[in-house]
């Protein structure tokens, strides 16, 4: 149920991005690929680790901090990003390098917004 409402907000963003930046269809899917990029990254750290908070929670169980487990931890997540974020990071590219010059401008604007909440016509 939750991986199906992902996807839902998922679907919803590309298609709230596109209208908002009048995408054409290859640069949907430019966008479309930063968002499975992005998630696989997301779960690759997610992964192994049911219960992040209950991971933290185990490096103070005991009357000394578990720094053994806390660097595993950190090392462990940092190898996923510098493992994944090269490929996150080519697809942003692409997809930015795809936008003409007012799109581009637009997203600039859109991310310089108080709060990042709002896409503002």
């Amino acid at each position: 149920l939750v991986a199906t409402l992902r996807g839902v907000v998922c679907q919803r963003l590309l298609e709230r991005a596109g209208k908002q930046l009048q995408l054409d269809a290859g640069q949907q899917e430019r966008l479309g690929v930063v968002f499975d990029k992005m998630r696989e990254q997301r779960n690759a750290l997610l992964a192994g680790s049911a219960k992040p908070r209950d991971e933290m929670r185990a490096l103070v169980a005991t009357d000394r901090f578990d720094t053994a487990r806390a660097l595993a931890l950190v090392e462990q997540k940092t190898d996923i990003l510098r493992n994944q974020s090269p490929q996150t990071i080519e697809a942003l590219a692409a997809f930015y390098d795809s936008l003409k010059p007012e799109q581009q401008q637009k997203l600039r604007d859109f991310m310089n917004q108080r709060g990042h909440g709002r896409w503002r016509s």
